[in-house]
């Protein structure tokens, strides 16, 4: 899509938009070539982008309520401080995106992958992530109360402060998974695939109340040789994450 066309979409959507959807036009971009696009600030609300390409992308701070995305391509893009509450991003590929302070309550990233991604201060309460990829992943001061991440792969996945009260992660994979000062209480944990051993540090614990024997079990609570700076680095790569992993498991 050239500029000329890209500013009448989005013309006639705040048109579209504002005449409470009488006038104008819906923006609608399926299967568009929208790499490395900026449209940060921009009003997208209720867009339809479905299988577009916007890898690389620059969506900061746009609005993107209640927008369709299924199975677009975000991988790389910033989505620092949009808001995607009750998006559909079903089958979305957000691998390598900034995901910070990122908005996706009651959003649909079912069978996404967040590989990779920048989790910080991301809220997805009552998200579904049902068999979504997330392993090499950090989730730090995140919010998935109530989040459905049943069947999800969730290896070598670092959540660091992150509310997980009344999460769904039955059927779940967990291997090398590391939960330091998190909260589960509550935490569907039914029929876990717990494939390698995991951490559930002392306050995650202790946050937690009663958890299920069998996923105790698998879970220590030391985590090795990390250095605590290491978890509070401004910029946790995926290769940072690994480093973390291997520091706690091995290699």
């Amino acid at each position: 899509m050239d500029q000329k066309n890209l500013d009448a979409m989005l013309r006639l959507h705040s048109m579209w938009l504002g005449s409470g959807r009488c006038h104008g036009d819906r923006a609608i971009a399926y299967r568009e070539d929208l790499r490395g696009i900026n449209l940060s600030d921009e009003t997208l609300r209720e867009a339809a982008m479905i299988e577009a390409d916007l890898s690389g992308a620059n969506l900061y701070g746009t609005n993107l309520i209640e927008a369709e995305l299924e199975g677009a391509n975000l991988s790389g893009a910033t989505l620092t401080e949009t808001e995607l509450t009750g998006a559909d991003l079903s089958s979305v590929d957000l691998s390598g995106a900034s995901l910070t302070a990122t908005q996706l309550d009651g959003a649909y990233l079912e069978e996404a992958i967040l590989a990779g991604a920048s989790l910080d201060c991301t809220n997805l309460k009552g998200a579904t992530l049902k068999k979504a990829r997330v392993g090499n992943a950090c989730f730090r001061d995140a919010e998935l109360e109530g989040a459905n991440l049943s069947g999800a792969d969730l290896r070598e996945t670092i959540f660091i402060r992150t509310n997980l009260r009344g999460a769904n992660l039955e059927g779940a994979r967990l291997g090398r998974t590391i939960f330091v000062d998190s909260d589960l209480t509550g935490a569907m944990l039914a029929a876990l695939q717990m494939e390698s051993a995991c951490v559930l540090d002392a306050p995650s614990r202790a946050k937690s109340g009663e958890l299920p024997p069998e996923f105790l079990e698998h879970c220590g609570e030391d985590l090795g040789q990390v250095n605590p700076a290491l978890l509070n680095e401004e910029d946790l790569t995926p290769e940072g994450i690994s480093a973390i992993a291997n520091a706690v498991f091995g290699k």
